[in-house]
């Protein structure tokens, strides 16, 4: 349902009509669809609907999958990021996988992968990344 940009972006405008799951699912399609932005506004709407329907699980897990958006669209590596990713992801049992359809896996499954587009890759798009109309920097 919600899986295109524009619906992302009415969504986490106006998320009031979404359950948390739904706005939780829509952020892991941003999140796999490399849209870092409209993910983490997702995210951050899935876990406050989940605080309404006071389901504390998920508000964790739409968390730990925001700070993977987070770090995913930067290009700055923060340790102490990564270091929390792993610890959220150590105390959780399950987790929706990164890749569609999202199904519900074992953490540590998560926690063995969730890094891995962290290597350098120039064809990633990053949020912070000049543009190629951007003047070269001095």
């Amino acid at each position: 349902m919600l899986d295109t940009v524009r619906l992302w972006n009415l969504a986490a405008r106006l998320p009031g009509p979404f359950s948390g799951a739904k706005l939780h699912h829509a952020g892991l399609r941003a999140l796999h669809a490399r849209a870092w932005d409209a993910a983490d506004d997702l995210l951050e709407r899935a876990a406050l609907a989940y605080r309404r329907e006071l389901r504390v699980e998920p508000i964790a897990r739409a968390r730990v999958h925001q700070l993977i958006a987070r770090m995913r669209g930067t290009d700055h590596r923060d340790a102490a990021a990564c270091l929390e990713i792993e610890r959220s992801l150590y105390r959780l049992a399950r987790i929706e996988r990164l890749e569609p359809p999202f199904e519900l896996v074992d953490s540590s499954e998560l926690l063995a992968t969730w890094s891995a587009p962290l290597v350098a890759d120039p064809a990633v798009p990053r949020r912070d990344a000049p543009s190629s109309t951007d003047p070269p920097a001095p």
